[in-house]
């Protein structure tokens, strides 16, 4: 189906009708009409050269030209299905296979597969779709001789002419679906009073076509007609129609499953997993509708009437491999249409679709693909590997950067470190003005902090939905800024630079009018709000958009000018600047700008050359020291950067130096900057711009046409002060490694309460020997008591897992505490903490060894355990988010655990502190041969990212052995005078319900300060 794109559908396409709009609620024509709209975007996207398939245009009356994000969102969506269904082809080229096409529409992919012979002997393409819709595309099948030169002369109309729908499974459906029509026939008679009982029972014998829902049958390719809704028919009609049960299939389903609603769409997936036993199945879908573009993205479909009914339990690719398993198949694997362009695709095949047509919607474009996923599910022996080694490119977790080709030793040393540690940021709060006037609506305009208030610049907005040419200023009052008088500029544009100088003097350059025609003037804007036009020498330097621009108050002040994308009559394609560094000097008395470009220079040794300066959408900021500071951005082959680059000009004035800075952990890939989301205010942070203003800073406007749903502007203005957004960073996680720590340096460590990594473990040869397969061969066949979920969460509150997670116990699970020696020998003689692990740990104070086994996506409730204890990760990865001990408040324990059980969407309706608690969480990834120590009372919360083996070592940290519970067998009953001190606090809150609510407020804050420690 379609991906809900509207306009001239009935003229290219036809026979859809309007829905009035109180019926729009996924009426299966509504549902029909998103076939419409996609196959013209298809057509529209494979004539501009995009994917190869010149059988789409069979199915419409004529193309009609799309918009370039529209293109490239059904591009990339051919590509990873193709991407799938080749290495699916290719892997059974000998086998026979079938392709089973869900809700396929007007889809050609059956004639270019055939055409270009790819379909391996003996398969059969299946297509599934309502009725009504099979005959419509039939008759198009019909009527053009292109696509009819692929059958045969004329279709199958009785079973007998297969053996594949002469099998007894396939006469038995068949018997069932006749008596249902005859059924159904005769019902209709009586209900009409038309024909006496008699006649119902010699009703006419319905065709094969017919009783498929008006299917068009091949011996290669079959087309029927069936509600999906209805999967009791599905069955019967597939099977009658000869899909077998035994052959290796590809199951198909593009922006389907969603438009059933959750539970039709599970038996779909559950019957596939049932029904056949050596299969995959694709799954291309909506996902993530809790931020800004989800939100418009539900709305559009629900205003045409087909709303997006699965998104809202479906969220996430691991809520859809969660799908996948629980239904029945063995291996799932999902990616982001953004993880299969960035890291499958390769550089030359995204410079081609970048010269197809202009296009300079890159944010966008982003959010489109970060909102769809293709999810690949698999049964069977031979296919059980076949999701995770045809998406392994796009999982990976390495982050892209540009190369590195600078080093330190060009500079001097900067004011601050070259290797800097990185706190990720907490919650933000932004308060929301709004500003709903049309003048306002507008993104990829400049904005300008002046003694005056703040400017805004040109953009796309406005009620025609153009750039614009005025000047917007907000003027400072008690109450915070408002919108004051709007004024000419000079030149409508978008994605340009307006950078404050020297003496209240601010240049405006760059931009662009259209994505094939930059501009090339500058202009020189006084705090009097005056304009001065400049003369500039070497204008084609400027012309450029989504570069940055900083004032540099060297020796000779001037501009400084980085990247950007640039374009040309010859060349209407945007590309990379050519000359990404310039530098411009201004003559203010004489009106006129000299441009000139840099050289950029490294260290020695590194190659020369400024293809790390050659990038876009990045951001910059001028240092006190006259050097400047470039964070991410794109490069020209699409790639997102992370790289920190601190740039300044040599004694020569003619160079231009680069240094590259470190950063512990390393930085996100980012560019367009902000790439994120308001929820509360349905604020869509791209294409906006930042401005500080004495002590506030300033979003302002953004937005962006948000694929084929329409253009989403932002209504508010976001305020932040300056000091939150300082004061919300928080400690990282200190990291060291096995070689560097010795025991007594981590005995140190461990006084100092805090968790602390411990990279490259070898844990005796268990990293390098624990494999399944060893690991089964060691312990046999021996019974052990695992968890199995219906849902990944796990939460030890309601304890919503049964018979997935194993966690070993003791030899006599109601009385000892695990020991893996005891219980698993063999495992535990290969396995030996590190030597920097203090021996008393393994002796006297030893409480506890675990053996933890976890299939990918499990997710161990939130918890604290009363001993210090370090997680020892021997094979796989793991996420770990750890709460430090004064959110205990904030975590809603009840017992050890919390009750928040999907830390990764939280209800805060039910439990709002939360937020408060994950904005002071620290958050790593464990990988094989990590050593984490986690403090008691630290809560914790592990979800395994891939299928896990671990070991957690529990000892008792506190010197009065005695105060610890004597019958506790996890190392979670808290210790005495605390649980003491809690039941008393229980009875405490119960006492004081008993009381006026004024009364009880009271006492209770009263009792709280009791509790708070005092000094001595």
């Amino acid at each position: 189906m379609g991906e809900g794109e509207t306009g001239g559908v009935a003229a290219a396409v036809g026979a859809t009708p309007v829905l009035p709009q109180q019926k729009r609620r996924n009426h299966p024509t509504a549902v029909q009409g998103t076939n419409d709209n996609s196959i013209l975007s298809k057509c529209s996207m494979a004539q501009l050269g995009y994917f190869d398939d010149p059988f789409l245009a069979e199915m419409v009356q004529r193309v009609t030209r799309r918009s370039p994000i529209i293109n490239r969102g059904y591009y990339i969506r051919a590509k990873a299905v193709d991407h799938i269904m080749s290495a699916f082809l290719q892997q059974h080229a000998d086998a026979a296979p079938q392709i089973l096409s869900l809700g396929a529409g007007f889809d050609a992919t059956f004639f270019r597969l055939k055409a270009a012979g790819l379909l391996p002997p003996g398969s059969v393409y299946f297509e599934v779709d309502f009725p009504t819709l099979i005959q419509r595309k039939t008759a198009l099948i019909h009527q053009s001789s292109r696509l009819s030169a692929h059958l045969p002369e004329a279709p199958i109309t009785s079973s007998d002419a297969l053996s594949d729908l002469n099998t007894p499974a396939a006469q038995e459906a068949l018997t069932q679906l006749r008596e249902q029509h005859l059924d159904r026939a005769a019902k209709k008679a009586a209900a009409n009073n038309a024909a006496q009982a008699s006649d119902a029972d010699s009703a006419s014998e319905p065709d094969l076509a017919t009783l498929l829902g008006h299917a068009l049958l091949y011996e290669d390719y079959r087309a029927v007609g069936v509600d999906l809704c209805k999967v009791k028919q599905l069955r019967l009609r597939l099977q009658a129609a000869g899909l077998l049960p035994d052959r290796p299939t590809l199951v198909l389903s593009e922006c389907v499953l969603t438009y059933v609603g959750p539970k039709p769409a599970f038996a779909v997936v559950k019957w596939s997993a049932e029904y056949l036993s050596n299969a995959i199945l694709v799954n291309y879908e909506q996902i993530e509708p809790d931020d800004a573009f989800g939100h418009f993205m539900q709305g559009h479909f629900t205003r045409i009437g087909s709303a997006l009914k699965g998104i809202g339990t479906y969220r996430t690719p691991r809520h859809h491999n969660e799908r996948m398993i629980q239904a029945g198949f063995t291996t799932a694997e999902a990616a982001t249409m953004g993880q299969f362009y960035r890291f499958l695709l390769s550089d030359e095949e995204r410079l081609r679709v970048d010269a197809l047509e202009p296009f300079d919607e890159h944010e966008e474009w982003q959010l489109k693909c970060l909102h769809y996923i293709i999810c690949v599910a698999a049964k069977g022996n031979n296919l059980v590997n076949f999701p995770r080694n045809t998406l392994a490119s796009c999982l990976r977790s390495v982050s892209i950067s540009a190369e590195s080709y600078l080093n330190d030793a060009a500079l001097p040393p900067p004011a601050t470190p070259a290797v800097t540690m990185v706190a990720p940021l907490g919650e933000i709060c932004a308060s929301a003005e709004n500003v709903v006037a049309g003048d306002l609506q507008r993104f990829g305009h400049a904005s300008l902090a002046t003694a005056n208030g703040l400017l805004l610049h040109g953009g796309m907005g406005g009620v025609q939905h153009q750039r614009q040419d005025n000047v917007l200023c907000f003027l400072p009052t008690l109450a915070g800024l408002r919108l004051g008088p709007i004024v000419s500029g000079n030149g409508a544009r978008m994605h340009h630079t307006w950078t404050p100088g020297a003496q209240g003097q601010a240049l405006l350059c760059g931009g662009r009018t259209s994505p094939a025609r930059p501009c090339t003037d500058a202009w020189l804007h006084h705090n009097t709000d005056q304009w001065l036009a400049l003369s500039v020498d070497n204008k084609q330097l400027l012309a450029r958009w989504r570069h940055t621009c900083v004032f540099l108050a060297d020796s000779t002040q001037g501009y400084l000018l980085i990247g950007g994308q640039t374009a040309s009559r010859e060349r209407p394609s945007p590309r990379s600047c050519d000359d990404p560094v310039v530098w411009v000097t201004l003559d203010v008395p004489n009106a006129t700008a000299k441009v000139e470009t840099l050289a950029v220079t490294s260290a020695p040794g590194a190659s020369r050359h400024s293809a790390g300066l050659a990038r876009h959408s990045h951001c910059c900021a001028a240092l006190a020291d006259a050097s400047a500071v470039i964070y991410g951005g794109l490069d020209e082959t699409g790639h997102i950067l992370s790289d920190v680059l601190r740039v300044q000009r040599a004694s020569d004035s003619a160079t231009l130096v680069v240094q590259k800075l470190q950063f512990q952990p390393a930085l996100p890939p980012r560019f367009g900057h902000k790439v994120s989301a308001d929820v509360a205010t349905a604020t869509m942070l791209i294409n906006h711009s930042v401005a500080a203003v004495e002590d506030q800073v300033y979003i302002t406007c953004g937005g962006g046409n948000c694929f084929s749903f329409g253009t989403h502007f932002n209504q508010h203005m976001l305020h932040v002060s300056a000091t939150d957004l300082l004061a919300v960073s928080r400690p990282s996680v200190p990291i060291t490694t096995s070689h560097t720590l010795t025991e007594g340096a981590f005995a140190v460590r461990l006084t100092e309460r805090q968790p602390f990594l411990v990279r490259d473990c070898a844990f005796g040869v268990a990293t390098a020997s624990w494999t399944a397969e060893h690991l089964s061969s060691l312990v046999g066949d021996r019974e052990v008591s695992v968890h199995v979920g219906e849902d990944c969460n796990m939460d030890f509150t309601t304890r919503n897992f049964r018979p997935m997670y194993l966690r070993s116990m003791g030899k006599n699970f109601r009385k000892d505490v695990s020991n893996i020696e005891q219980t698993f020998p063999e495992v535990a003689a290969e396995f030996a903490l590190p030597s920097c692990v203090p021996s008393w740990i393994m002796g006297e104070k030893l409480f506890s060894t675990a053996l933890r086994v976890s299939s990918p996506g499990v997710q161990l409730w939130t918890h604290y355990d009363v001993m210090d204890n370090v997680l020892c990760n021997v094979r796989g990865r793991k996420r770990v988010v750890l709460f430090p001990p004064e959110q205990a408040g904030n975590l809603y324990l009840e017992g050890s655990s919390s009750r928040v059980v999907d830390i990764e969407r939280p209800d805060l309706e039910a439990f709002p502190r939360f937020a408060t608690a994950m904005a002071h969480a620290l958050e790593l990834i464990l990988e094989p041969g990590d050593m984490l120590h986690i403090p008691a009372l630290w809560c914790h919360n592990v979800r395994a990212l891939e299928p896990c083996i671990s070991v957690n070592v529990f000892w008792k940290h506190l010197d009065d052995a005695a105060l610890y519970a004597s019958k506790d067998l996890y190392g979670n009953k808290d210790v005495k005078p605390a649980a003491e001190a809690l039941r008393l606090a229980h009875d405490a809150a119960e006492r004081l319900q008993t009381l006026p609510a004024d009364h009880a407020a009271f006492y209770g804050a009263y009792a709280t300060a009791l509790l708070q420690p005092t000094n001595p």
